[in-house]
């Protein structure tokens, strides 16, 4: 099975019976092997049981399956899960039904509306902008803003929607726990409910032209801020009572990613190689967050991103279908 992290790093692993171990992990353009390390949990379980590696029985394809029908990967993150199709599963955590109590996760949505930087008004024109783009300093001109103490700036001739496109992948980067989404010009970010965001907005239009009447620095107000609290109930399997995953495999420009959800399709797509700002919108996290954000729209709904993967939970049953512009292979 080949794993093809980015355009770098190309990984082969194969699961097989040789005799001495199954899992094996190779570079996929040198063909060099990499060690494999067991996890010190499962280890210690494999030691208690006087059983070894070989013995793991979710690296058996179950029946008369070989393994390249049995196995497939699933990336997510820096993390690659193997599934085995054929092996039997309970939707239990711990030993029996009656071991885990229905719980409650709760997390909180913070939702950024991104206004247009309207400097028009002021100057008529983009023409007598300062180029200034230090947030810091007496002539700046763009859109500014300052987020639990990071600075964030793009030029004041941006439309609203290039702005959160950018933000939404900035914020992703800089801040772990962040699953930041965008729909239009809107910036959706899930986090834990005890995380606070603070925003500063600190956009501004400024001339200095000497002589000119309106010289002067002017701060106007381009961003709306707004926060829910919402929670996610797992029954007592310790699993939502109904629930499915989306898995964005891959990013490409002028790509439709359409999820129909009880007959009503979401879709979210991706920007033309010519538009601006466009290899913003390239990253299968960022899709999934905003897959995500489209998706809790349906009634009853809830879905939360994690890397490129979408959990889609609800109280009751659904249905789901996923495709896309890309030949289904997105």
């Amino acid at each position: 099975m080949d794993y093809h992290r980015d355009e770098k790093e190309h990984y082969r692993i194969v699961l097989n019976d040789d005799g001495t171990q199954k899992l094996k992990v190779f570079d996929g353009t040198s063909g060099q092997e990499y060690p494999v390390d067991i996890s010190s949990t499962l280890e210690t379980q494999l030691t208690a049981t006087g059983g070894s590696f070989l013995d793991v029985p979710y690296l058996n394809p179950v029946g008369d399956n070989i393994h390249r029908e049995a196995f497939q990967l699933l990336p997510v993150k820096d993390s690659v899960l193997v599934l085995n199709r054929t092996f039997p599963t309970k939707r239990v955590i711990g030993d029996s039904d009656d071991d885990a109590e229905p719980t409650t996760t709760s997390y909180r949505k913070y939702k950024l509306v991104i206004n247009t930087l309207n400097y028009k008004k002021i100057f008529g024109s983009s023409k007598v902008l300062t180029k200034e783009q230090d947030i810091n300093k007496k002539y700046f001109s763009g859109y500014g803003y300052t987020i639990n103490g990071r600075d964030y700036v793009y030029p004041a001739t941006y439309s609203p929607q290039t702005v959160a496109a950018r933000l939404a992948v900035k914020l992703s980067e800089d801040f772990a726990g962040f699953d930041a989404g965008v729909k239009d010009s809107t910036v959706f970010i899930t986090v834990d409910p005890n995380v606070t965001i603070s925003v500063q907005d600190r956009s501004a239009a400024s001339s200095d032209i000497k002589g000119y009447s309106q010289r002067g620095r002017y701060d106007l107000k381009t961003i709306t801020v707004s926060s829910e609290k919402f929670t996610v109930v797992t029954g007592i399997t310790g699993r939502p009572a109904h629930e499915a995953l989306l898995w964005v495999r891959q990013a490409d420009y002028a790509v439709n990613y359409n999820v129909k959800v009880n007959g009503t399709v979401y879709n979210v797509k991706t920007p033309e190689s010519t538009s601006d700002g466009a290899r913003d919108g390239l990253r299968t996290e960022s899709i999934a967050a905003s897959l995500a954000v489209a998706v809790s729209n349906a009634s009853g709904i809830t879905a939360i991103s994690n890397g490129n993967v979408v959990h889609v939970t609800s109280s009751s049953d659904f249905t789901l279908e996923a495709n896309d512009s890309l030949g289904g292979t997105a």
